[in-house]
């Protein structure tokens, strides 16, 4: 596993870090955690886990095995000499395993347990940034 750097960056103005935030990703880092608190004391997020990316990574691939599956059905029917159920779900299987090895090689998203402990840092009317990323 390789290492990574932390950087966070704090945002008296909202629309400062959205648009630093945008700057980022446009530039390839995809990994950035926004957290913002309002003067009422409530919390917004935006970025999603590490996790939430696997699990649609797995959902594409199934979706995309589910019409895979089902063209293969009706355009080429002599090709399948097993069930249409049993080869469907074979390839459901298989792709969405290989969605879910593709979102892990991808390796998106900010760890759960670091954003969850980031979220407390920002003051009212703040936002934070946080980036991940391999060092240079």
């Amino acid at each position: 596993m390789r290492e990574l750097a932390t950087l966070v960056a704090f945002f008296v103005r909202h629309e400062d870090a959205l648009e630093a935030r945008q700057a980022l990703r446009r530039r390839g880092f995809r990994r950035t955690f926004l957290v913002q608190k309002t003067a009422e004391g409530e919390i917004h997020k935006r970025g999603y886990a590490r996790r939430t990316w696997i699990l649609h990574g797995f959902l594409g691939g199934v979706f995309l095995g589910l019409l895979v599956g089902l063209l293969l059905h009706y355009l080429a029917p002599a090709l399948l000499r097993i069930s249409v159920y049993l080869s469907t779900g074979i390839l459901v299987l298989l792709l969405g395993l290989f969605g879910t090895l593709i979102a892990r090689w991808l390796d998106l998203g900010v760890e759960s347990r670091l954003q969850e402990r980031c979220v407390r840092w920002p003051v009212m009317e703040e936002s934070l940034i946080l980036l991940r990323a391999e060092p240079e």
